[in-house]
């Protein structure tokens, strides 16, 4: 019996677990803070809330990658193809919320339009740039 495959299967699941209670616990915060938000009127920490927390789930994605580049060796660079191409527009949607709320949302204005309803694609946002940003750094091999 091969008891790295064991062990790693189980570290996979304990890590699938982890995910899904943060997430489940997260979902029950947000709803919490949505109904805190309704009674005091003050909806910035819901609206900072939904904006940051699918960034997180996205990190939390990316951890198996940045743990496999830690294992190489090689000095480490950065993708910044990756992470402009993909993690800054990512980010941008995933944030107008916040910008909705503050002082630079006339800048963003037919975005916000556009997109600031959809929470979907704010969600998919947030997490796509948390696993960017976590995945953009890696080890190159040493010639």
């Amino acid at each position: 019996m091969n008891w790295k495959a064991v062990w790693k299967t189980v570290g996979l699941f304990l890590y699938v677990i982890l995910v899904g209670f943060v997430i489940y616990k997260g979902e029950a915060y947000g709803k919490e803070l949505q109904s805190i938000s309704a009674a005091t009127f003050n909806m910035y920490p819901a609206i900072i809330f939904n904006g940051l927390f699918p960034i997180l789930i996205g990190l939390l994605l990316g951890i198996p990658e940045l743990v496999s580049e830690l294992k190489k060796s090689g000095r480490w660079r950065w993708n910044w193809v990756k992470f402009l191409g993909v993690g800054l527009p990512t980010f941008i949607v995933a944030l107008i919320p916040l910008v909705a709320y503050s002082p630079i949302s006339k800048y963003f204005y037919l975005l916000i339009l556009l997109l600031g309803r959809n929470q979907p694609i704010l969600i998919l946002s947030g997490v796509v740039f948390g696993y960017i940003f976590l995945t953009s750094p890696y080890k190159q091999a040493e010639a």
